[in-house]
């Protein structure tokens, strides 16, 4: 079965699904209120049309059905609902990505969601391997899940956001902190104090102990008046950081 939609069995059935208006005598039986509780939390999906759209064909109900009864199984239903997560925090990302005003964090931000989304993608195709799926529609979307993934297209999206993770890890700086200024330049060998503090201090530890290190709030925006000029950006005021 060629795989089309998990909520249409065929093509030409979604045509326009996604643009119903609620019928009249939802508000006469309270379906209208039903059904608000039912998307709550899931708005950004846009659900209401759908179950505006009538199925007429009794194949069409039972493809559905079929697909429902696989996600009544646990372990089928926790896997969904982990890709399901991993997209909602792709799209997170993506969004967050279009507030900011630096180029390099909007673009950190793009291979992180693209790194999300390949995860989701081969963990679901992994998940629907092994697990057991019977109906017609999951088994017609594991097909295709597996076949995107095999392809050239996906394997190059992989490597490639695979190589960037890599490179940026190679990357390494030095922060230099005198008074409300920050700077920030090449890497020159210098040691890691942090690492040889602890070692000194290591000694004195004993047991579990009270951690008295004061947590920030991890906030990715900069301010735009970061400079672009290559002779400055290596020196940035502590005043462009988000506080």
């Amino acid at each position: 079965m060629r795989f089309h939609s998990i909520l249409f069995d065929r093509p030409e059935d979604s045509v326009g699904a996604d643009e119903w208006e609620e019928p009249a005598f939802f508000a006469d039986l309270n379906l209208d209120q039903v059904l608000t509780s039912m998307i709550s939390g899931r708005e950004e999906y846009n659900l209401r049309p759908f179950f505006y759209a009538p199925l007429r064909d009794p194949a069409a109900v039972r493809y559905r059905h079929d697909i429902l009864r696989d996600l009544d199984k646990d372990t089928v239903f926790a896997s969904v609902g982990d890709f399901a997560a991993r997209m909602r925090d792709m799209r997170a990302k993506l969004l967050q990505a279009e507030k900011l005003h630096y180029t390099y964090q909007k673009e950190r931000l793009f291979l992180d969601a693209v790194d999300l989304y390949c995860g989701a993608v081969r963990s679901l195709a992994a998940d629907l391997t092994r697990l057991d799926v019977q109906s017609d529609g999951l088994l017609a979307f594991h097909e295709h899940l597996v076949k995107y993934t095999k392809s050239e297209r996906f394997a190059a999206l992989l490597a490639e956001t695979q190589k960037l993770h890599d490179d940026l890890a190679r990357v390494r700086y030095s922060i230099h902190i005198k008074g409300n200024r920050v700077n920030v330049s090449r890497y020159g060998g210098e040691p890691d104090y942090s690492a040889e503090v602890e070692q000194i201090f290591a000694k004195f530890k004993q047991g579990a102990v009270k951690d008295y290190q004061v947590k920030f709030a991890n906030y990715l925006d900069m301010n735009q008046a970061v400079s672009s000029d290559r002779s400055n950006s290596g020196r940035w005021n502590h005043g462009f950081l988000k506080q």
